[in-house]
């Protein structure tokens, strides 16, 4: 992936891995049942660039993936192949369902009690769904100043 889209994926990875920190944080006064830890982080990281790709229709390539499992390689192209083939908002939905159940599977893992509250994180497909457009017009406005400057070195 060129470095440009891989500046923007960035941008979006971030805004996704603080986005579901702060729905998250709401519901856990302790550090220690915190469900977004380092290992969710990196889940989600894969997820969102996932999601990006599949919006801006950029296939799956090994390289900018480093160090997965083959079970994550198999799942992540399936992921990206079902995102791919739905609508930014489907996608979008889709992949919130995929933290949702992130969300459940680490909570229980650091839960101290049995009942707990989680948030629901398809409430924020309409704020991803606004970076990613953001993101969608920073990506035109700068391909339409590359075709100025072509044209005016011609």
């Amino acid at each position: 992936m060129e470095g440009y889209l891989f500046n923007l994926r960035e941008r979006f990875i971030d805004f996704s891995n603080q986005l579901v920190h702060r729905a998250a944080s709401i519901y856990f006064q302790t550090r220690k049942e915190f469900p977004v830890d380092e290992e969710f982080i990196q889940e989600n990281t894969f997820l969102s660039a996932l999601l990006f790709q599949a919006i801006f229709q950029i296939p799956f390539d090994l390289v900018d993936f480093d160090a997965l499992e083959e079970r994550d390689i198999v799942r992540g192209r399936k992921l990206l192949d079902e995102w791919s083939a739905l609508g930014r908002q489907e996608a979008v939905r889709a992949y919130c369902e995929e933290v949702n159940h992130l969300l459940d599977v680490h909570s229980r893992l650091k839960a101290e009690r049995e009942y707990f509250l989680l948030p629901n994180y398809v409430a924020y497909c309409f704020r991803i769904r606004q970076e990613l457009d953001e993101i969608s017009k920073q990506m035109t406005i700068d391909l339409v100043r590359e075709k100025r400057e072509r044209i005016h070195v011609l």
